[in-house]
């Protein structure tokens, strides 16, 4: 079962800002700053790129990891400032959480791709 990328659900944590360090010469790092019920939570990482990186940097502020199912990025608009348009899925207890994230910054639309999931299976958890 997937829970639906257009599933509209609260959003438990909200994305305040990220700062990515990537090159290729050194591992990517990401400091990523989500607000939770008013409050600021960070967090830091190093990873295999800056996707990596900030998504373990999630990862770290939330005390859990979720495995990756499946991420997929896609132009939505031509040019030079073209919206790319990221989905990925998450898995969780045997289920699907997939999550959309829209920026021209490939990198912003993957974190709001994987924060929109993680929001889904905070609400279904809290449900439960």
């Amino acid at each position: 079962m997937i829970a639906s990328a257009a599933m509209q659900v609260p959003a438990t944590y909200v994305l305040n800002n990220y700062n990515i360090t990537a090159s290729n010469i050194t591992s990517s790092m990401a400091y990523m700053k989500l607000e939770k019920a008013g409050q600021m939570i960070e967090g830091i990482a190093i990873g295999d790129g800056p996707v990596d990186a900030a998504f373990l940097a999630i990862e770290n502020i939330l005390g859990c990891h979720y495995e990756l199912d499946d991420f997929q990025i896609r132009s939505v608009t031509e040019g030079r400032e073209a919206m790319g348009e990221t989905v990925v899925k998450l898995r969780s207890g045997g289920k699907l959480y997939s999550g959309r994230g829209i920026s021209t910054d490939i990198v912003g639309s993957s974190i709001q791709a994987y924060i929109s999931a993680v929001n889904k299976i905070v609400y279904e958890e809290v449900e439960a």
